[in-house]
Parts: C-alpha cells; sequence; structure tokens
C-alpha cells in the first residue's frame, strides 16, 4: 500500500511536470499559458541584461531540459520503487515471523494446559485413592483393636462385683453410694463403686449401682452374705465385673 501511493505520487509529479513544460513550449497549451510563459522568458532576460535573440534559449534546448529533468525523476522513482519493494518484503517477513511466533505460542500454552490439566486428574485420582486406602486402614485397626481388646479381657482373670441397688439418675446413685458405705462400714471400706446402664421392658433405663472389684464369685457371694447378715433387707447379688467407676 505504501509503495503504490508513493508510485502513484510520483507519476502525478512526473505527469505534472511534463504538463508543465509542454506548456511552456506551446505545445498543447492555451494562448495565454503561451504568453505568459514568453514573458517569464523575457523578464529574465531583461533581468539579467541580456538584449535580443539569446542563443540556447529556444525551444529544442528547454525541450532537451525538460527530457534530462524527466530521466531523472523516473531514476528517483526507480529507486524509490526498490526500496518501497525492500521494505514491503521486510514488511511480509516480519509479519510472518510475528504469525507464527503468536501460533507457537498457542500452540505452547494449550500443550502446557493440557498437561496441567491431566497432571491435575492423575494427583485427584491419587488423592481418592489414598483417602480409601486409609478409610479401610482405619477400620481395620478398628476391628485389630477390639479383637486385641476381647483377646486381653479373656486372658485377665474374671473380676466379680456385687450389685447392690438401682436408680435412675447418676446423682441418686452418688447418694446411694454414700448411705451404703456409712451404713456398711467395714465390709465396703476397701471396695469402690461401679455403675452400668440397662434398659428394661416397660420400665425404661436404669442404673445398676455395684461395688467391687473382687477376684472370684465366691468373693463376691461371701460379701453378699455378710450384707444380708447386718441388715436383712439388703440387696445384693453377685456378678461378673461390668461398667464404669462411678465419678
Amino acid at each position: 500500500m505504501l509503495r503504490q501511493h508513493t508510485k502513484t505520487s510520483l507519476s502525478g509529479l512526473l505527469v505534472a511536470l511534463t504538463l508543465s513544460g509542454c506548456g511552456a513550449l506551446g505545445i498543447g497549451g492555451k494562448d495565454e499559458d503561451v504568453q505568459k510563459t514568453s514573458d517569464r522568458r523575457d523578464q529574465i532576460l531583461v533581468n539579467t541584461g541580456a538584449t535580443g535573440p539569446q542563443p540556447g534559449l529556444n525551444g529544442p534546448v528547454e525541450d532537451r531540459v525538460l527530457r534530462d529533468r524527466f530521466r531523472d525523476l523516473e531514476g528517483v522513482l526507480m529507486r524509490v520503487e526498490e526500496r518501497l519493494g525492500s521494505i514491503e518484503g521486510r514488511l511480509n517477513a516480519l509479519e510472518a515471523r510475528q504469525s507464527a511466533s503468536a501460533s507457537e505460542a498457542m500452540t505452547a500454552q494449550r500443550d502446557s494446559a493440557s498437561a496441567f490439566n491431566a497432571e491435575l486428574e492423575s494427583l485427584k485420582q491419587q488423592v481418592a485413592t489414598l483417602n480409601s486406602v486409609n478409610r479401610n486402614q482405619a477400620q481395620e485397626l478398628q476391628r485389630l483393636n477390639a479383637d486385641a481388646e476381647r483377646a486381653r479381657q479373656a486372658a485377665m482373670p474374671a473380676r466379680y462385683t456385687v450389685h447392690l441397688s438401682s436408680y435412675r439418675t447418676i446423682e441418686q446413685a452418688r447418694v446411694g453410694w454414700r448411705q451404703l458405705a456409712a451404713a456398711f462400714g467395714a465390709p465396703l471400706s476397701e471396695l469402690k463403686p461401679y455403675v452400668v446402664t440397662e434398659q428394661q421392658d416397660g420400665l425404661g433405663s436404669f442404673i445398676k449401682l455395684q461395688a467391687g472389684p473382687l477376684n472370684s464369685q465366691q468373693a463376691a457371694d461371701e460379701l453378699c452374705a455378710t450384707l444380708k447378715r447386718m441388715s436383712g433387707d439388703q440387696f445384693c447379688a453377685a456378678m461378673r465385673l461390668a461398667g464404669d467407676p462411678l465419678q
């Protein structure tokens, strides 16, 4: 576009100069233009002090001068066109490189994004697998702990308590233990209170108060016999140790 615009401008300049020269020579011009050109030539002769006809200022000389100027301008136009062609070639090459570079950059970004998404999906799958493994391991650990506790209980000698009374609330159980300990004294002084919660059909929840621990059922039976001798109406039943210490 730049080359075409410059060529058009220079061509117009050459045409204008040619038409101007032709007008000065009286070729294709109007009478008044010829007269104006003649007047300008006469004025030049007067200003330089020349009189009469001057050799070398005739039509053929002026024609040669214009042709030389025209050829010079044509040479300038050709050189300008060559420079413009070179500039256009470099611009086209630069545009091609920029387009290729932009395309390569976009391709690289798409490839990088695809690789990142693939890696992210892989990490998500690994996390899901680890979570599943952790859940399975936690469940297995709980099972092993329960088995170990049952094995420990089975390996330990059986221990017993004596069930003394039942209450509705834990606070009632605490008051009941203080009353029983004060009433029976020595037989219960070396023992600790235990409580276990049980459900009874039609009656709801009850808290069993026990005293222990005792090393055998025989020891629990003997304690019950002692407490009943001391108070005939005292309830007492030997049972295996269960529940938690009363706080």
